[in-house]
This record gives C-alpha cells, structure tokens and sequence, in this order.
C-alpha cells in the first residue's frame, strides 16, 4: 500500500502537471508572437530634438508592430543603431516604364553602395530588376550575410515598392503597395524594417506631399506580428525644414489613428492569452478545493473558458465608449472570477435547489 507521503507527492506533481499546461501552451504562443502589446499609445507627437537625441524613437504600438522614429543615412557606411542586420530590411521604390525598372533616388543610392560593398550582390539585384514587373508590385531581394558586408551594408531585405513612371504617385497607389510590402517583409521573417517616406519627393510640392505617405501607412497598415518594429526613416540630408515637416505630419496621422474610438491599448492575441493565463489561476485557486485530474480539469478549462469569452465580449461592448478602461477592466473581472471560481467547482446542486422530498 503506497505510503501517504508518496500519494500526496503524487497529488502535488499532478497537480502542477495541469496547472502548467495552459501556461505551456501561452509560453509557446508568446514564444511565436512575443510582443506584449498589439496596440499602445506611448506617446503622441515626436519633435526633432528628441529623434537627434535619441533614436529610434519609440511612438507605441500600432497592429501588432512597434512603430519607431529615426533619421538616417543609408549611404553611410556605418550600421543603423543595434539593429541586427539578420532580421533588417529596407523599403525603396522604383518606377515601371514599358516594362522597364528605374530606380528612384534612394533605390539608386542603396545600389551603389551595394555595388561598393559586394558587386556580385548588386549583379543579382540588377538582374532582378531587369525582368518583366508591373506597377503595384513589390520585389523582394535578400542580401546574403557575410563578415565584411555585414559591417558595410547593414540589411538582409531590400523591398522595392513599383509606381507607374510619368505619374505622380497617388495616395491610391500607396495604399495598394504599402500594406503589401510590410506582409511580404513580414512572411520573409524580417523583425525590423525600415520604411523612407517613398514616392515622395522634398523639392516637388506638386505631387504627392509627405503627410500623404503618412497617412496611407497608418491606415492601410496590415495586423500581423511581423514585422515587430517599422521604422519611419527621415533622411538625414533633407533640409531641417523638410524634416520638421515630417514629423509633424507623422503626429497628426498618429494622432488620428489613436483617436477615440478607433484604437485602444490591447494585447497580442489578447483573448487567447488571458484565457489561458487566467485558467492556470481558476486551476491553481480551485485545486486547494478538490483533487485535480483529467475529468475536474476538462471541466474547469471548458467551463471558465466560456465564462472568460462572455467576460470579454461583455466588456469590449460596454467600453466601446471608452476603450482605455477595457484592458484593466477585464483583468480585474477575470482575476476576481478566477479567485472565486473554486465556489463554483463545490457547489452542490442540492444545497441551491433543496432535496426532492422521499
């Protein structure tokens, strides 16, 4: 006969067994995905003092991605900040003639320096280029890591967006390019991608205007965890005034896109990992009440997890007036319903409806 020490070593190790699955399950998810926050405001305008300072600045989190400020110079040799080259790509554009790819001005810098760096690579993109595209499209080009080309050439992925040549760019074609080139990157497991303010142009103010790019990308912007973190690159030889202008153009349209009632702070997956970190909890408080096994733990998963579905789509409806206070509000209604599930699990249906009499 087992001793009574052995049987509740046994209960105990049961007992964590099945606290931890969901928490094994949220590690894995997190592991996928490990961004904390699908949408956070951090702050709400950026001045050019504060990008000279200190970049890349974080403005929050918008869809799944983090979204930085930064002013570079991709003709420097020199590395971008602490980004790993690894998980890094590029946005430039070029324009469609006939068939045919013209490199804008960017496009073009970042070739020659490529061809600097590692003229075979520059072949193969030129080589690219010289196929067959169509305007709309967005090209994808890996640059293949090494010692000496990491150190000068500071991307993996280079993704040329494509605008019809003799147009001016509209707010149409952005729209319809942007939304794929950050899911191409993103597909292409690129983690930090740095998007210029392409199809415009500084000393032209008759055609597409700066603020425009601006808000095609916040509105056109896809949900997806990748990539983690776009940044919004000024050029570093713009004039000081052109610079200020853009980023007074990038508050106004972070600004709207956090207005009321459009955005909220709000987790990654946020229904799937509450529900699972707030199970462990409806486990670990309700297992000081009754034995856990198979059958207690199907049943306590399945019931608090409908519970936590109602929950949540209870208070998303009623804070659609406020969505700030719906994160804390369902933490705190969850937590409460997880501490008190254990008067759920020992219930008796006799003690609430009476015996049958004899």
């Amino acid at each position: 006969m087992p001793s009574p020490t052995g049987s509740s070593r046994k209960d105990r190790w049961a007992t964590t067994f099945w606290i931890s699955l969901p928490l094994l399950v949220l590690t894995i998810d997190v592991c996928l995905a490990p961004q904390l926050f699908e949408t956070r405001l951090v702050v709400g305008q950026v001045n050019v003092n504060d990008l000279l300072a200190d970049p890349p600045y974080l403005m929050g989190t918008l869809k799944g991605h983090e979204v930085l400020v930064s002013i570079d110079d991709f003709e420097e040799a020199l590395p971008l900040g602490d980004w790993d080259k690894r998980e890094t790509g590029l946005a430039i554009s070029a324009f469609v003639d006939n068939g045919k790819i013209k490199p804008a001005a960017l496009a073009r810098a970042v070739l020659l320096k490529l061809q600097q760096v590692s003229p075979q690579d520059a072949q193969a993109l030129l080589t690219l280029l010289g196929r067959k595209h169509a305007a709309g499209e967005v090209i994808a080009f890996r640059v293949p890591p090494g010692p000496e080309i990491d150190k000068r050439f500071p991307f993996l992925g280079l993704y040329i967006a494509l605008f019809e040549e003799g147009e001016h760019v509209s707010t149409d074609a952005l729209d319809k390019v942007l939304p794929k080139l950050v899911l191409k990157a993103g597909d292409d497991g690129i983690e930090n991608l740095f998007i210029p303010a392409i199809g415009t142009t500084w000393n032209k103010r008759q055609e597409l205007e700066i603020g425009d790019f601006y808000k095609s990308f916040f509105s056109t912007l896809p949900q997806s965890s990748r990539p983690s973190r776009i940044d919004l690159s000024l050029y570093k030889r713009w004039p000081s005034f052109e610079i200020e202008g853009a980023a007074q153009s990038i508050n106004l349209s972070w600004q709207d896109a956090f207005s009321l009632g459009k955005q909220r702070t709000s987790l990654v997956h946020h229904d799937i990992r509450t529900l699972l970190l707030f199970i462990a909890v409806a486990l670990w408080a309700s297992s000081r009440k009754v034995h856990l096994g198979t059958k207690t733990f199907l049943v306590i998963t399945f019931f608090f997890g409908g519970i936590g579905l109602a929950v949540n789509a209870a208070i998303r409806s009623v804070a659609a007036t406020y969505p700030s206070v719906e994160l804390p509000a369902n933490l705190f209604v969850l937590t409460v319903a997880a501490l008190v599930y254990p008067m759920v699990v020992t219930w008796n249906p006799k003690d609430i409806f009476g015996a049958s009499a004899p």
